[in-house]
């Protein structure tokens, strides 16, 4: 604290208009202190004491300005959101550190969060899956009968591309993820499931025209259905997504002259198709292998030996209760569903 005495010479001398050293010799204090005197005091600028607000210290003002920015835009980082806070709101006395909003943040239950993968939607897109529920829901039974499902799914060695998050003690050091550009080697299969079990799974070099899937269809398809109606009596029906490769001129016309029935498919419905479930659980079990692959030939030839272990059983567990699929889009009104 100054004394009062001493703060009442200063005014004196600052009025006589003498400088900081001849004030200094005058009270024999050093004229730094005394300059800084005066920067505390504000009687240079004839302006109120200086009050020092807390770096941690968010306003309700600031805090709920803030909070709108990130509204507008949830993908702004804090940095960007406090710059655009500065440039928009300069009558703001105060604005926080990008630390001390974090923790606000935090603080009022807010959490940085990954987005989830979701397949676009429309209102086209949802009328189309609707109508899929209404053409296969009846009574709240899936009348969808023998299927057979089919799918193409590129398969890669290391498809972490993106940084994980992890809840790990403060003692354990940080975790380490191999950081492989492109997902290191990669390899497209082309396979197809029922409810009783599995059918064929092969290789697909380089992009699937349709010349290549009208191949597929001829040596792989039409054996698989022929076995299943031979040994399954009943409506077989084929299932095949849109790709532009499906939905040719020519793969139309063969499915028709050999009598194969095929779904009409909506536009991203993965949901739908119970062989993407499959995919999935086969890629953790690729994840999980140890040594990881290295090779193309590895990576073919550790697919290969998982889809060898897909049994009927966990081809019905995947296939059966189609129904839930169903009334889980319908309840969701054509929007995605956990399936």
């Amino acid at each position: 604290m100054i004394p009062e005495e001493e703060i009442n010479i200063m005014k004196r001398c600052k009025q006589l208009g003498m400088t900081a050293k001849d004030i200094g010799f005058v009270l024999e204090k050093n004229p730094e202190a005394i300059r800084q005197r005066f920067l505390r005091l504000r009687e240079v600028e004839g302006l109120p004491p200086k009050v020092k607000l807390s770096k941690s210290s968010v306003s309700g003002r600031a805090g709920l300005l803030f909070k709108r920015i990130l509204l507008n835009n949830s993908k702004l980082g804090l940095k960007m959101a406090r710059a655009y806070l500065i440039q928009e709101f300069q009558d703001l006395e105060h604005v926080p550190s990008v630390s001390s909003f974090s923790r606000y943040l935090r603080a009022s239950g807010w959490k940085n969060v990954k987005s989830v993968w979701q397949p676009p939607t429309s209102a086209r897109i949802r009328a189309n899956r609707l109508a899929y529920v209404d053409r296969w829901l009846v009574g709240g039974r899936s009348t969808i009968g023998d299927v057979i499902w089919s799918d193409e799914t590129t398969v890669k060695s290391q498809p972490n591309t993106r940084r994980e998050k992890h809840w790990t003690p403060p003692t354990t050091p940080r975790p380490t993820q191999a950081r492989v550009h492109s997902g290191g080697i990669s390899q497209m299969f082309w396979g197809c499931v029922s409810k009783y079990g599995r059918g064929p799974l092969i290789t697909i070099d380089g992009t699937m025209d349709q010349k290549l899937y009208l191949e597929v269809l001829r040596d792989q398809l039409l054996p698989e259905l022929e076995y299943a109606q031979a040994n399954i009596p009943g409506e077989w029906k084929f299932m095949q997504d849109n790709c532009p490769a499906h939905r040719s001129q020519n793969v139309r016309a063969f499915l028709q002259e050999n009598n194969v029935e095929c779904i009409e498919w909506p536009a991203y419905s993965p949901d739908l198709n119970p062989i993407e479930n499959v995919w999935a659980w086969m890629k953790r079990k690729l994840a999980a292998e140890n040594p990881p692959c290295e090779t193309n030939e590895q990576l073919v030839d550790a697919f290969l030996r998982i889809w060898e272990q897909l049994t009927p059983e966990l081809c019905a567990r995947f296939c059966d209760g189609y129904e839930k699929r169903l009334k889980a889009v319908k309840k969701a009104k054509g929007y995605g569903t956990k399936y």
